[in-house]
């Protein structure tokens, strides 16, 4: 699979499943023994978990486009940096994240996926955690 045809399924991954919301389709890019990891500490996320986050995800924000200024792949790997653009469902304030995202292919489906993600801007954007709390937490200062 060249690197190009991973890119493509990557992108059609976030444009069907996260964008449209069509979680039916999660099974034709990640297949039933794919795991994720590092979007919940210390637990992989299976298929039917992303049925759960992605619908979270969705009701927490408008409508929501990808944009990928990174890629790079290796054998069966494709690392990607991944921007999260949306906005707030309830305010209707613009949203940006930041995502990596290293995923290993096998037969054209996800088998593999680390991901690291920004929640901790996310939360703030959302107004579920103040402004700056990450210079708030390292200078000392206890959120909540």
């Amino acid at each position: 699979m060249s690197a190009q045809d991973k890119a493509s399924l990557l992108q059609s991954w976030f444009q069907e499943v996260w964008v449209e919301g069509n979680l039916d389709a999660i099974p034709k890019y990640m297949a039933p023994q794919g795991k994720a990891v590092g979007i919940l500490r210390d637990m992989s996320v299976n298929p039917d978990d992303l049925h759960d986050l992605v619908y979270m995800m969705r009701s927490a924000l408008g409508e929501m486009w990808f944009e990928f200024p990174m890629l790079m792949e290796k054998d069966d790997w494709l690392a990607a940096m991944v921007d999260v653009n949306s906005y707030c469902a309830k305010t209707g304030d613009p949203v940006n994240a930041v995502a990596h995202i290293m995923v290993r292919y096998e037969n054209n489906q996800m088998v593999e996926m680390y991901n690291s993600f920004d929640f901790l801007s996310f939360f703030e954007q959302l107004g579920q955690l103040p402004p700056n709390s990450l210079a708030l937490m390292l200078s000392g200062t206890k959120i909540g």
